[in-house]
């Protein structure tokens, strides 16, 4: 089997993400997320990493906390998955396991969030892999995942926000 560079395998995972990004264009008024997704392959034959980039726009400061959140479903405890570079307005409070954080919301908030995280990838066929199947993984070239542990959904009160999602790769 033929070796595949980072940047096919980048356009494999464009074609899976870009399936959940059929959406239509957003309503006047509507909020919306856009997620970007760069795949980083690790030089050293690791399995590398994803750098996700979130920004929610046309979100109102009345309506309370706002929150980004996964499922979360698959992942390991003992080792970090989900480790976040940047957020802005900044996180108030971040759930133990990494599947949520809050945003501390300033006064004068204009309604548009940005985060950006990095989602660490096993390597297929790892005892990492065997015993945490569900986290996203790196084999012959491909990358695997699934958006219910991979994009953090922002959220109100619990509840999602409705949206048009734009994903990037």
């Amino acid at each position: 089997m033929a070796e595949r560079s980072g940047s096919e395998s980048a356009s494999i995972v464009t074609v899976g993400l870009a399936i959940l990004s059929l959406t239509s264009s957003p309503a006047a008024g509507q909020a919306t997320v856009e997620y970007t997704l760069t795949d980083q392959p690790a030089q050293d034959g690791g399995a590398g990493h994803w750098h996700v980039a979130i920004e929610a726009r046309g979100l109102d400061a009345a309506d309370g906390p706002l929150s980004f959140a996964s499922d979360g479903w698959g992942w390991p405890r003992q080792w970090p998955y989900l480790e976040v570079l940047e957020c802005e307005p900044p996180i108030a409070d971040r759930s133990r396991d990494g599947s949520s954080l809050t945003l501390e919301l300033p006064p004068e908030w204009d309604g548009t969030a940005r985060v950006t995280y990095r989602v660490q990838l096993t390597a297929r066929g790892s005892e990492e892999h065997r015993r945490f199947e569900l986290v996203p993984s790196r084999g012959d070239g491909y990358a695997y995942g699934n958006s219910s542990n991979v994009l953090l959904r922002p959220n109100r009160a619990g509840e999602a926000i409705e949206s048009t999602v734009t994903i990037e790769v």
